[in-house]
């Protein structure tokens, strides 16, 4: 997916672009291939949702204060699909979070979502 930082814009004629998060246990998700388990995100213990049809990674923003990095502003906002139908706007990003998967360690920026 292309950050639209470059034209700021998307084909709905705003700065926003377009992006999909899913939810565990949601009869209305339709996800692509799902994996989901619990693995160390920065040394903390969370069940981790694995989508492959997912545009970005998300956290939930309870989980945020727990893995101490201060969030950044982006300068464009992303259109976020919830599960349940509702289109959010998000401009914030966790940079620099460390997942261990299976003894490997991936340095990935997550985005915080209610």
């Amino acid at each position: 997916m292309k950050n639209n930082k470059g034209n700021r814009g998307n084909q709905a004629g705003n700065d926003r672009a377009p992006a999909k998060v899913y939810v565990v246990g949601n009869a209305g998700a339709n996800p692509d291939n799902v994996v989901a388990g619990t693995f160390l995100l920065n040394n903390r213990y969370a069940y981790i949702l694995f989508d492959t049809g997912a545009d970005r990674s998300f956290v939930s923003t309870a989980f945020c204060s727990q893995i101490d990095i201060t969030p950044s502003t982006l300068d464009h906002y992303y259109d976020v699909e919830l599960a349940d139908g509702r289109i959010i706007g998000l401009n914030t990003i966790l940079k620099g979070c460390t997942l261990n998967f299976l003894n490997h360690q991936f340095n990935i920026n997550l985005m915080p979502v209610e």
